[in-house]
């Protein structure tokens, strides 16, 4: 598949978009439906080798920072793949559900409590080498990926081609 100049500027932008705060008004999200109990989608095969080659990608970040590393959690990762397989279907990867929830009402949910959340979206990278690239070019991206309190991270991967999604959460 070729594209040119300007529809991969567009995906890169439109990649990139996902931590730019909205504003939600009241009946703006569509229909709302429940929280579904378990992840609506099977987790990608690829994410057993690509989630944990992340988490070294952003501890190598966090170590020239002079931070502490991340520790992978199985709990945050299965919040973070529920919420990739509804971006992916919505072909969507801002931070808002479609029930209206956010970051840390999808962690409540899941059973996680925290003092600090933070999230990274992002579609169309193939690999966590080109996520890690662009997120890091990203100051907001950048930022929560090197978040001083920052301790856990939960990785989520779901769909194929321009819609495969990552969601990534992280907390203190």
């Amino acid at each position: 598949m070729r594209f040119g100049t300007i529809q991969i500027t567009f995906l890169i932008t439109l990649s990139l978009t996902a931590c730019i705060p909205i504003t939600i008004r009241p009946g703006a999200l569509g229909p709302v439906r429940d929280w579904p109990a378990t992840a609506n989608c099977p987790v990608p095969p690829r994410t057993a080798s690509d989630a944990p080659q992340l988490v070294v990608l952003m501890n190598a970040e966090r170590a020239k920072a002079g931070l502490e590393p991340l520790v992978l959690s199985a709990a945050i990762s299965a919040v973070s793949h529920a919420y990739a397989c509804e971006t992916s279907a919505r072909q969507d990867i801002g931070h808002v559900g479609t029930d209206g929830s956010k970051l840390s009402e999808r962690l409540r949910r899941g059973g996680i409590t925290a003092s600090m959340v933070a999230e990274n979206n992002a579609s169309f990278y193939r690999t966590p080498e080109e996520a890690m690239v662009a997120w890091m070019a990203s100051p907001h991206h950048r930022e929560n990926i090197l978040r001083k309190d920052a301790r856990k991270v939960g990785i989520g991967q779901a769909g194929e081609g321009l819609w495969a999604v990552w969601v990534v959460n992280f907390t203190s």
